[in-house]
């Protein structure tokens, strides 16, 4: 997905390319004008579409990414720390240093390796350690298959931080494009949000997941069928 795909309603403020649907770009300007974070952290940079609400709303961003050369082709944003690395070994560091420092980090967007085995372990990465205050975390991709089953089989209920997880706060696409694309009858895009408070959860948790039944009717008729 590009900014092509769904039009240029911020590229005032935010010109670098979003591979994000307008719904998830309001969304997630709106959040983090909201929240204004001193700390906020990505997971998965890409070409800094995400990146760029980032910094313009956080005091302090860390951006994990596996591409070596991200810090050089994204460095116009002068208050980002880049962590170079598979995300599921350089968070726990960087949590730690965080921990030790005594400072928050609100905000999380995990929209890195889109493989469910990656998408787990960056997700149990964050999880390993207690957050230290109310922490909402964006899991961008939840229609995608792949992405989907690493979210849900991520381990939510074992973490007593782990107040509340919902895979369909904002709803994927379906793309139907020409078959000169690769990404035709492909499913993407969708925000699962997860929220995480400091003290632990009194009750189970339960994982809501509204668009369930759309997912699996279109995932019957998506290029994903014959890989799932």
């Amino acid at each position: 997905m590009s900014r092509g795909l769904f039009g240029d309603l911020f590229g005032d403020r935010f010109p670098l390319p979003w591979q994000m649907s307008l719904a998830e770009q309001f969304v997630l300007i709106a959040t983090l004008e909201h929240l204004k974070p001193r700390v906020a952290i990505e997971i998965g940079s890409a070409r800094g579409g995400s990146l760029q609400v980032l910094a313009a709303n956080a005091t302090q961003v860390y951006a994990l990414d596996s591409d070596p050369t991200t810090p050089t082709r994204l460095a116009q944003f002068t208050n980002v720390d880049f962590r170079i690395g598979e995300a599921h070994e350089t968070l726990p560091p960087l949590l730690a240093e965080l921990h030790a420092a005594g400072t928050p980090y609100p905000f999380v967007l995990i929209d890195g390796n889109h493989q469910a085995a990656y998408v787990r372990r960056d997700i149990q990465a964050l999880l390993s350690i207690p957050p230290l205050g109310t922490t909402y975390v964006f899991l961008h991709d939840v229609f995608n298959p792949e992405c989907r089953e690493g979210i849900r089989t991520a381990g939510w209920e074992t973490c007593p931080y782990a107040h509340w997880v919902a895979l369909d706060v904002v709803p994927g696409v379906f793309l139907t494009l020409p078959n000169t694309f690769a990404v035709d009858r492909e499913m993407w895009g969708g925000f699962a949000l997860a929220i995480l408070h400091p003290q632990p959860r009194q009750r189970p948790l339960t994982i809501s997941a509204p668009q369930e039944t759309v997912f699996q009717q279109v995932l019957a008729v998506s290029a994903h069928r014959q890989a799932i």
